[in-house]
């Protein structure tokens, strides 16, 4: 095999010496200046190809229902903005969500006191858990947390077309809700565009996720009702702290750092229970699916709305 001085020869004139030592400052100098490229070009290269900053608005809508409408208001959300980048036209939109939002809660309540309808009642309720959903979302995309976001964005868009099921035509709810259903999808529609589909619809879990605590899991992997130590204990009867399941929740305290357990005997609640969206930390157990059982009888015919017919639900 020829050496590469002998392949450097059969290209190129046989140089004389002086030749050779003005080419090989010339090579280092070369040589260099690639170095100096790759270092100051790959950081861009690597950066558009893991954060597609320069994406067209109908290259992130292309997941949409409605691309037109989604395209509209990427284009609305960016018009003075500076950076153009997927996650900045997501705070944006969020942010234009919000202020809505608390456009549209006001008007609801002003309604409330003209018209006394359980329909405007449970949009108030929706439209506030889906101002904290918002809150979530934005602030987990800023973490990175496309998959949370994607969660917190979903209820939000359940949140809105529940409140515009309920709703009587015509209402002057009804142009808010359109405008801010479109906002919600365009913003899953964005998230879906960024991210790599990693499969988590579809994997099976069998270990409890990280972020469990100690005292969660714990809880969770109890095999028997002597190893979970209760709060408070829910008894028809009176054997307990409390004849409803009803009044064990609202005796749970509003924002909880530490875990609540209620434990409801064995027997039938004939009760509708709210838990409040402050009531956090609660866990609610009992003797079985087939002994302790709470039943409601709350449905749309006898006039309950389909929102506040569910036998235990979160609510506002």
């Amino acid at each position: 095999m020829a050496s590469s001085s002998s392949i450097g020869d059969s290209l190129l004139p046989s140089p004389t010496k002086k030749s050779r030592s003005f080419f090989k400052p010339f090579f280092i100098f070369l040589s260099l200046a690639t170095l100096i490229s790759l270092v100051i070009f790959a950081p861009r290269h690597l950066t558009v190809h893991l954060h597609p900053t320069y994406l067209q608005h109908s290259d992130l809508c292309v997941h949409s229902p409605n691309p037109t409408n989604c395209a509209a208001l990427l284009s609305d959300s960016a018009s003075a903005a500076a950076v153009r980048s997927p996650t900045f036209l997501l705070h944006s939109l969020l942010r234009r969500s919000l202020l809505e939002i608390h456009a549209s809660l006001s008007q609801s309540t002003d309604l409330l006191r003209q018209i006394n309808d359980p329909h405007i009642l449970d949009c108030v309720d929706l439209l506030d858990l889906s101002r904290d959903r918002i809150l979530s979302s934005d602030a987990a995309i800023a973490a990175g947390s496309y998959g949370d976001a994607r969660t917190w964005l979903s209820a939000v868009l359940t949140n809105h077309v529940t409140c515009l099921d309920g709703l009587k035509d015509p209402s002057p709810l009804k142009a808010h809700l359109d405008s801010l259903t479109e906002q919600a999808s365009a913003a899953l529609a964005v998230l879906r565009a960024i991210t790599v589909d990693d499969g988590q619809l579809t994997e099976t879990v069998t270990e409890l996720p990280s972020w469990v605590s100690p005292v969660g899991r714990k809880l969770l992997e109890a095999t028997s009702l002597a190893a979970i130590k209760a709060d408070v204990t829910v008894d028809a009867n009176g054997g307990g702290n409390y004849k409803t399941v009803q009044a064990a929740v609202n005796a749970a305290p509003d924002n909880g750092k530490a875990r609540f357990v209620i434990y409801v005997k064995k027997g039938t609640y004939k009760e509708n229970v709210i838990v409040g969206k402050k009531k956090k930390n609660l866990t609610i157990v009992g003797d079985g699916q087939n002994a302790t059982i709470i039943t409601g009888s709350l449905n749309f015919v006898d006039g309950s709305t389909t929102y506040n017919s569910a036998t235990l639900g979160l609510f506002n």
